[in-house]
């Protein structure tokens, strides 16, 4: 399947209802190629679609869109940090186009530290175990 920028960009608009793309452009990761992607530059935002290209991309793509819908909007609105919301989806293949909110940045500032907070040691150690919180004895 071709995957081009403008190509992405029809892809998202059967996806998404209404949907009016003013612009579009190939979105890579570190030359990854687990996903063909382009950003596309609407009125009022960016979005981002992606298209699986391999078996394991789908599934990760899958596993993602479950976090994503688990996320309600009062649990989004708790959180510190903006997480993307998937949009619309449509069949492109044999697999399918996942439109979804982009947040700039790159893989480096997307990844997370695990930091253990000094209120783990202080407390219970079956509540330390169900959190994954280490203690330091």
């Amino acid at each position: 399947m071709s995957s081009t920028p403008l190509t992405l960009a029809a892809l998202a608009t059967s996806a998404v209802p209404g949907l009016q793309v003013v612009g579009a452009r190939e979105h890579t990761l570190d030359g990854e190629g687990a996903f063909s992607s382009a950003v596309l530059l609407t009125e009022d935002a960016e979005l981002i679609v992606r298209v699986p290209r391999i078996s394991s991309a789908e599934v990760r793509q899958s596993a993602e869109m479950l976090g994503q819908a688990a996320l309600a909007d009062g649990a989004r609105s708790a959180l510190p940090f903006q997480a993307p919301e998937t949009l619309g989806i449509t069949r492109a293949g044999e697999t399918r186009a996942v439109v979804s909110t982009f947040l700039p940045g790159d893989a480096s500032s997307q990844r997370i530290s695990r930091a253990t907070p000094s209120c783990c040691n202080r407390s219970p150690r079956r509540w330390r175990r169900s959190t994954g919180c280490r203690s330091r004895s």
